[in-house]
């Protein structure tokens, strides 16, 4: 299957600056990320139903995710939303990928605690270095 992003960023608005360092160090990597932040993402989101758009992205068009989990994503309806999604299409394939920046876990409903597919991490260049071995 033919994706339109190697892997799609999810982070509660609170974690953005992360996401955005480990979005551009993947770009200079030459991986194509989802990062709503981005220009080229306001563009896809621009004047569209983001509800939608982000189903879409976390659904189909990414082969992977990348969840920034902290106590702010989990308590928010958006980014749990994206982790649903994605946890629902790859049913334990490896292709989500929860990085702990915290130490605040994932409802065990979404993620089994044991499972290897995980780090714990809040260094950018350390994040984007481990995405990219991964994907």
């Amino acid at each position: 299957m033919e994706y339109r992003y190697d892997i799609a960023l999810s982070y509660a608005t609170e974690n953005k600056d992360i996401a955005d360092m480990v979005y551009h160090y993947l770009k200079a990597e030459n991986i194509h990320a989802f990062f709503a932040e981005s220009p080229e993402a306001q563009t896809v989101l621009s004047g569209q139903n983001q509800r939608e758009i982000f189903y879409r992205i976390f659904g189909v068009e990414a082969e992977y995710a990348a969840l920034f989990v902290t106590k702010d994503y989990v308590a928010k309806k958006v980014p749990m939303e994206e982790a649903s999604i994605a946890f629902s299409k790859h049913h334990g394939d490896g292709k989500v990928i929860p990085i702990y920046l915290d130490g605040t876990p994932l409802p065990e409903k979404l993620f089994d605690p044991n499972s290897t597919n995980y780090f714990c991490s809040s260094n950018g260049a350390e994040i984007a270095s481990l995405i990219a071995n991964r994907i």
